[in-house]
């Protein structure tokens, strides 16, 4: 099986969001394992598993599976923790992150830990 890059740096910030594949997986009710299949491109999940992870996650489907935000319209609709995840996704692949930067990923993963927060609340 030919590995999803994109996918999988999808599925690493979310495992990152929740602090432990473990803590994911439980959250989206799959077994750790599976988690780590897709992580390591070994295998892909589902329909359902996918639904299951967005849900838990508070981003798309279509985010999820191919980095592609819900479009309406010519307007792009994007859930407050998919555009976190976009901007900490492109800061995280700077090679040399300045002192600016390193705060700024500190922020952004605060800030999604608090958009959780306040959706399991």
């Amino acid at each position: 099986m030919r590995k999803d890059e994109g996918f999988v740096s999808r599925l690493k910030l979310l495992i990152a969001q929740f602090g432990s594949a473990r803590a994911f997986a439980r959250e989206c009710s799959v077994s750790e394992s599976a988690i780590r299949k897709w992580k390591d491109g070994i295998s892909e999940p589902t329909r359902d598993k996918l639904i299951a992870m967005a849900d838990a996650a508070g981003v798309s489907v279509e985010w999820l599976a191919t980095g592609q935000s819900h479009r309406e319209g010519n307007s792009i609709q994007q859930k407050p923790t998919e555009k976190l995840l976009y901007q900490l996704n492109q800061l995280l692949e700077i090679p040399n992150p300045t002192l600016e930067q390193t705060e700024m990923i500190h922020h952004l993963s605060k800030a999604l830990r608090a958009l959780r927060s306040a959706d399991i609340d």
